[in-house]
């Protein structure tokens, strides 16, 4: 076992295992890979492409996950307005950790812990998040917490966004309660509890193309396999009660998210979207954690 530095890429190796962190890059994963006998490679999660952290094997959602409807919202009786930080389209996107620089606070031979210091900005509440990154053999683990250092409660949530590679035809089996459907900028429109893709999802189908939908309801699990016989068992901890699924025609990846909350919760009701739209309010000096295990099994 052994963590090691190259250039701007930190690795963690662990027998066969590797995966690849860039702090200077939004804290993001850069691989998540199996090595094989004859010089064999496996990327279960999609490698870096070039220097931006949005085309990476997995990043941060840190202090709120996907969109937030024209970048504002309500706190206290007073109007936040976010960077709109993904035109074309009009919202805030994805919170600040994947977009800014994270440190090394802590370095052992199967883990790294990264540090985000966040001083008021646009975002007018100071936080401390971190990464916990850990490998053993075929398990990735990540924990990603969030301490709120300002003097008032300060809305939050969390999100990881892994992209497992999809060179063959996937399947995801999860139960989850219900669909977020979607405008033409993802914003959601209906809860539907009937849609077709949650029976999908139950009967563990192959996943179909064109999907960008929050998911309420979900249980923390969700199993993975793909054609050629490989499988991953993603879990993670009650506080991810809603799940992202990304499939977008055409590509050689998709995304399974596992989320606080779900998309533009800091303006919706909890009424409106089966009770609990997972938007939280977290006091001075404490924390919040969200976990994710990724667990695969090669072919055969």
């Amino acid at each position: 076992m052994e963590a090691f530095m190259d250039r701007n890429e930190l690795e963690i190796r662990v027998g066969d295992w590797s995966v690849g962190l860039r702090p200077d890059l939004g804290g993001c994963l850069s691989h998540f890979r199996q090595y094989s006998p004859g010089d064999g490679v496996t990327d279960w999660l999609r490698p870096l492409e070039g220097d931006d952290a949005l085309q990476s094997a997995c990043y941060p959602l840190v202090p709120f996950s996907n969109r937030i409807d024209q970048g504002r919202f309500t706190q206290d009786g007073q109007e936040i307005q976010l960077p709109l930080n993904f035109p074309p389209e009009p919202h805030a996107i994805h919170g600040f950790g994947c977009w800014r620089p994270w440190e090394v606070a802590a370095q052992h031979v199967d883990s790294v812990t990264l540090a985000y210091n966040h001083e008021p900005d646009a975002w007018p509440w100071a936080f401390r998040a971190e990464q916990v990154v850990s490998l053993t053999d075929g398990r990735l683990s990540i924990g990603l917490s969030v301490t709120n250092q300002a003097e008032s409660l300060m809305p939050v949530g969390l999100g990881l966004h892994p992209f497992f590679a999809k060179a063959v035809p996937a399947a995801v089996r999860m139960h989850v309660a219900a669909i977020h459907e979607t405008d033409e900028f993802c914003m959601p429109v209906r809860r539907n509890i009937h849609h077709p893709v949650l029976t999908d999802f139950a009967g563990g189908k192959r996943l179909r193309e064109g999907l960008d939908n929050c998911f309420d309801g979900w249980d923390g699990q969700a199993q993975l396999s793909w054609a050629d016989g490989r499988r991953m068992t993603m879990t993670s901890n009650g506080l991810a009660n809603h799940v992202v699924v990304y499939s977008p025609e055409g590509e050689d990846f998709f995304c399974v998210e596992p989320v606080t909350h779900m998309t533009d919760a800091a303006n919706r009701q909890d009424s409106d979207w089966g009770g609990n739209t997972g938007w939280r309010q977290l006091p001075p000096g404490e924390e919040l954690t969200l976990t994710m295990a990724l667990a695969a099994q090669a072919a055969g």
